[in-house]
Protein backbone atom coordinates (compact mmCIF):
# COMPACT_ATOMS: atom_id res chain seq x y z
CA UNK A 1 0.00 0.00 0.00
CA UNK A 2 1.26 3.39 -0.82
CA UNK A 3 2.18 5.59 2.00
CA UNK A 4 0.76 8.41 2.31
CA UNK A 5 3.15 10.49 4.97
CA UNK A 6 7.43 9.43 5.44
CA UNK A 7 5.59 8.48 8.65
CA UNK A 8 4.20 5.30 8.75
CA UNK A 9 0.98 5.25 10.90
CA UNK A 10 0.95 1.50 11.46
CA UNK A 11 4.38 0.91 11.78
CA UNK A 12 7.24 -0.55 10.45
CA UNK A 13 6.39 -3.92 12.29
CA UNK A 14 8.76 -6.20 10.04
CA UNK A 15 11.96 -4.27 11.25
CA UNK A 16 11.96 -6.11 14.56
CA UNK A 17 11.27 -9.70 13.22
CA UNK A 18 14.12 -11.50 14.97
CA UNK A 19 15.56 -12.62 12.06
CA UNK A 20 15.61 -9.27 10.62
CA UNK A 21 16.41 -7.35 13.05
CA UNK A 22 19.93 -9.29 14.07
CA UNK A 23 20.98 -8.46 10.67
CA UNK A 24 21.04 -4.41 11.83
CA UNK A 25 24.23 -5.34 13.34
CA UNK A 26 22.96 -3.69 16.80
CA UNK A 27 26.68 -2.73 18.37
CA UNK A 28 27.15 -3.37 22.18
CA UNK A 29 25.97 -1.44 24.89
CA UNK A 30 29.55 -0.75 26.23
CA UNK A 31 30.22 1.05 22.83
CA UNK A 32 26.86 2.77 22.84
CA UNK A 33 27.95 4.87 25.97
CA UNK A 34 30.78 6.39 24.22
CA UNK A 35 28.15 8.52 22.82
CA UNK A 36 27.11 9.22 26.34
CA UNK A 37 23.56 9.32 28.34
CA UNK A 38 22.19 12.73 27.28
CA UNK A 39 22.42 11.35 23.20
CA UNK A 40 20.47 8.48 23.58
CA UNK A 41 17.58 10.69 26.39
CA UNK A 42 17.84 13.04 23.04
CA UNK A 43 16.75 10.45 20.57
CA UNK A 44 13.41 10.20 22.69
CA UNK A 45 13.29 14.27 22.44
CA UNK A 46 14.29 14.61 18.53
CA UNK A 47 11.24 11.93 17.58
CA UNK A 48 8.73 13.84 20.00
CA UNK A 49 9.68 17.27 18.39
CA UNK A 50 9.44 15.32 14.90
CA UNK A 51 6.08 14.41 15.64
CA UNK A 52 4.64 17.53 17.31
CA UNK A 53 6.16 19.39 14.25
CA UNK A 54 4.54 17.40 11.49
CA UNK A 55 0.89 17.87 13.58
CA UNK A 56 1.68 21.33 13.73
CA UNK A 57 2.02 21.63 10.27
CA UNK A 58 5.18 24.04 11.60
CA UNK A 59 7.36 23.79 8.54
CA UNK A 60 9.88 26.13 9.79
CA UNK A 61 11.35 24.15 12.31
CA UNK A 62 10.72 20.82 10.26
CA UNK A 63 13.11 22.76 7.49
CA UNK A 64 15.69 23.39 10.12
CA UNK A 65 15.78 19.55 10.93
CA UNK A 66 15.10 18.08 7.91
CA UNK A 67 17.31 17.47 5.02
CA UNK A 68 16.05 19.17 1.99
CA UNK A 69 14.98 16.00 0.20
CA UNK A 70 13.05 14.62 2.93
CA UNK A 71 11.79 17.82 3.98
CA UNK A 72 10.28 18.46 0.40
CA UNK A 73 8.76 15.05 0.84
CA UNK A 74 6.95 16.01 3.74
CA UNK A 75 6.15 19.34 2.98
CA UNK A 76 4.45 17.54 0.19
CA UNK A 77 2.31 14.90 1.38
CA UNK A 78 1.23 17.27 4.61
CA UNK A 79 -0.42 19.56 1.86
CA UNK A 80 -1.63 16.53 0.15
CA UNK A 81 -3.39 15.44 3.52
CA UNK A 82 -4.55 19.48 3.47
CA UNK A 83 -6.27 19.14 0.74
CA UNK A 84 -8.35 15.82 1.40
CA UNK A 85 -9.34 18.14 4.40
CA UNK A 86 -7.28 15.45 6.99
CA UNK A 87 -5.63 16.94 10.63
CA UNK A 88 -2.74 15.16 11.80
CA UNK A 89 -2.53 14.79 15.69
CA UNK A 90 0.19 13.60 18.15
CA UNK A 91 -1.25 11.23 20.68
CA UNK A 92 1.09 9.89 23.63
CA UNK A 93 0.31 8.61 26.86
CA UNK A 94 -1.10 10.27 29.65
CA UNK A 95 2.06 11.91 31.35
CA UNK A 96 0.77 11.54 34.66
CA UNK A 97 -0.30 7.97 34.27
CA UNK A 98 3.07 7.40 32.39
CA UNK A 99 5.07 9.00 35.99
CA UNK A 100 3.27 7.01 38.44
CA UNK A 101 3.75 3.71 36.44
CA UNK A 102 7.24 4.75 35.95
CA UNK A 103 7.90 5.02 39.50
CA UNK A 104 6.28 1.62 40.64
CA UNK A 105 8.55 -0.13 38.16
CA UNK A 106 11.53 1.62 39.82
CA UNK A 107 10.68 0.51 43.12
CA UNK A 108 9.44 -2.92 41.72
CA UNK A 109 13.26 -3.24 40.38
CA UNK A 110 15.05 -1.76 43.47
CA UNK A 111 12.66 -4.11 45.48
CA UNK A 112 14.34 -7.00 43.31
CA UNK A 113 17.63 -5.84 43.05
CA UNK A 114 18.75 -3.39 46.25
CA UNK A 115 22.23 -3.67 45.62
CA UNK A 116 22.23 -2.48 42.03
CA UNK A 117 21.41 1.31 41.13
CA UNK A 118 19.05 1.01 37.77
CA UNK A 119 18.62 3.74 35.35
CA UNK A 120 15.95 4.19 32.61
CA UNK A 121 18.57 6.26 30.99
CA UNK A 122 21.36 3.93 30.41
CA UNK A 123 20.09 -0.25 30.28
CA UNK A 124 22.49 -2.32 29.12
CA UNK A 125 22.11 -4.35 25.80
CA UNK A 126 21.00 -7.45 27.08
CA UNK A 127 19.74 -10.56 25.01
CA UNK A 128 16.27 -11.24 25.47
CA UNK A 129 14.96 -14.46 27.26
CA UNK A 130 11.68 -14.54 24.86
CA UNK A 131 11.37 -15.23 20.53
CA UNK A 132 9.58 -12.25 20.40
CA UNK A 133 11.10 -10.68 22.61
CA UNK A 134 13.75 -7.40 21.43
CA UNK A 135 16.82 -5.84 22.46
CA UNK A 136 16.81 -1.94 23.53
CA UNK A 137 19.96 0.23 25.04
CA UNK A 138 17.79 2.63 26.10
CA UNK A 139 13.69 2.84 27.70
CA UNK A 140 11.49 5.21 29.41
CA UNK A 141 8.17 3.92 29.64
CA UNK A 142 6.54 4.90 26.59
CA UNK A 143 9.87 5.12 24.24
CA UNK A 144 12.78 2.34 23.56
CA UNK A 145 15.18 2.43 21.04
CA UNK A 146 18.20 0.53 19.60
CA UNK A 147 21.07 2.53 17.62
CA UNK A 148 22.76 1.20 14.86
CA UNK A 149 26.06 3.51 14.44
CA UNK A 150 28.18 3.84 10.91
CA UNK A 151 30.31 6.33 9.55
CA UNK A 152 30.17 7.72 6.21
CA UNK A 153 33.02 9.67 4.02
CA UNK A 154 33.59 11.78 0.89
CA UNK A 155 29.96 13.05 0.50
CA UNK A 156 27.28 15.76 2.08
CA UNK A 157 24.36 15.16 3.86
CA UNK A 158 22.58 17.77 1.71
CA UNK A 159 21.40 14.85 -1.17
CA UNK A 160 21.17 17.99 -3.68
CA UNK A 161 25.28 19.02 -3.33
CA UNK A 162 25.90 15.60 -4.60
CA UNK A 163 24.19 15.81 -7.57
CA UNK A 164 25.99 15.28 -11.17
CA UNK A 165 29.26 14.69 -9.13
CA UNK A 166 31.42 11.30 -10.23
CA UNK A 167 31.58 9.04 -7.40
CA UNK A 168 33.32 5.54 -6.70
CA UNK A 169 31.53 3.78 -3.50
CA UNK A 170 33.75 1.30 -1.81
CA UNK A 171 31.35 -0.77 0.53
CA UNK A 172 31.65 -1.03 4.62
CA UNK A 173 32.67 -4.60 5.28
CA UNK A 174 31.20 -6.57 8.21
CA UNK A 175 34.31 -5.10 10.73
CA UNK A 176 34.27 -1.88 9.83
CA UNK A 177 31.06 0.08 9.05
CA UNK A 178 32.58 2.72 7.09
CA UNK A 179 30.93 3.72 3.85
CA UNK A 180 33.59 5.67 1.53
CA UNK A 181 32.76 7.88 -1.40
CA UNK A 182 35.11 8.87 -3.54
CA UNK A 183 34.81 11.75 -5.10
CA UNK A 184 36.46 11.49 -8.55
CA UNK A 185 36.77 15.23 -9.23
CA UNK A 186 37.97 15.87 -5.19
CA UNK A 187 39.60 12.67 -3.21
CA UNK A 188 40.20 15.18 -0.76
CA UNK A 189 36.56 14.84 0.23
CA UNK A 190 37.09 12.04 2.20
CA UNK A 191 38.75 14.18 4.53
CA UNK A 192 36.38 17.37 4.13
CA UNK A 193 33.04 15.55 4.28
CA UNK A 194 33.16 12.97 8.08
CA UNK A 195 29.15 12.16 9.16
CA UNK A 196 28.21 9.97 11.76
CA UNK A 197 25.24 7.83 10.96
CA UNK A 198 22.59 7.05 13.39
CA UNK A 199 20.28 4.92 12.41
CA UNK A 200 17.18 4.66 15.78
CA UNK A 201 15.08 1.59 15.54
CA UNK A 202 12.26 2.66 17.99
CA UNK A 203 10.01 0.86 19.94
CA UNK A 204 6.94 3.60 21.16
CA UNK A 205 3.40 4.47 21.76
CA UNK A 206 3.82 7.99 20.86
CA UNK A 207 2.27 8.12 17.48
CA UNK A 208 0.61 10.65 14.75
CA UNK A 209 -2.96 10.03 13.39
CA UNK A 210 -5.42 11.67 10.74
CA UNK A 211 -8.97 12.25 11.34
CA UNK A 212 -11.09 14.03 9.32
CA UNK A 213 -13.01 17.10 9.88
CA UNK A 214 -15.68 15.24 12.53
CA UNK A 215 -12.85 14.01 14.53
CA UNK A 216 -13.32 10.33 12.96
CA UNK A 217 -10.04 8.15 12.49
CA UNK A 218 -8.98 7.98 8.96
CA UNK A 219 -5.45 6.52 9.24
CA UNK A 220 -3.62 5.13 11.99
CA UNK A 221 -4.67 3.50 16.17
CA UNK A 222 -5.85 6.23 17.95
CA UNK A 223 -4.82 3.42 21.54
CA UNK A 224 -2.30 5.36 22.86
CA UNK A 225 -1.42 2.37 24.77
CA UNK A 226 -0.48 0.60 22.23
CA UNK A 227 3.34 -0.09 20.61
CA UNK A 228 4.57 0.08 17.31
CA UNK A 229 8.06 -0.08 15.58
CA UNK A 230 9.29 3.25 13.97
CA UNK A 231 12.84 4.41 12.22
CA UNK A 232 14.79 7.85 12.14
CA UNK A 233 18.19 8.04 10.14
CA UNK A 234 19.86 10.72 11.95
CA UNK A 235 23.45 12.19 10.14
CA UNK A 236 25.82 14.87 11.58
CA UNK A 237 29.51 15.95 10.19
CA UNK A 238 32.14 15.53 12.42
CA UNK A 239 33.43 16.69 14.93
CA UNK A 240 31.01 19.29 15.48
CA UNK A 241 27.55 17.79 15.62
CA UNK A 242 24.45 18.99 14.93
CA UNK A 243 22.01 16.47 13.65
CA UNK A 244 19.47 15.88 10.78
CA UNK A 245 16.88 13.87 9.92
CA UNK A 246 17.46 12.21 6.43
CA UNK A 247 14.64 9.71 6.53
CA UNK A 248 11.24 8.69 8.18
CA UNK A 249 10.43 5.08 8.72
CA UNK A 250 12.32 4.02 5.30
CA UNK A 251 10.45 6.16 3.15
CA UNK A 252 13.14 7.34 1.22
CA UNK A 253 14.80 3.91 1.38
CA UNK A 254 17.74 5.35 3.23
CA UNK A 255 18.06 8.49 1.33
CA UNK A 256 20.71 7.46 -0.72
CA UNK A 257 23.89 10.47 -1.44
CA UNK A 258 23.23 11.07 -4.95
Amino acid sequence: MQRILPYAFHGLDYLYEPPLARLYNLIPSYQTQKLGEGFLNQTSQVYTSLLQSIAEQDKEFLKQILEPKLFHATSHCMDLLEGQQLKLQYVEQDQQQNEEKQEEEEEEEEGQQPQQQFSIFSKKLQKDQGKNETYHIYQENDYKCNIDIKGIFGVKINRNENEKTPFFQIPALPVTPRNYYVNLKNPFSLYENQILVANILIYTSKKLIAVDQEGKLVHGNYDNNKFQYHKIRLESYIPNFNWIVTDIDDYLKGNPYY
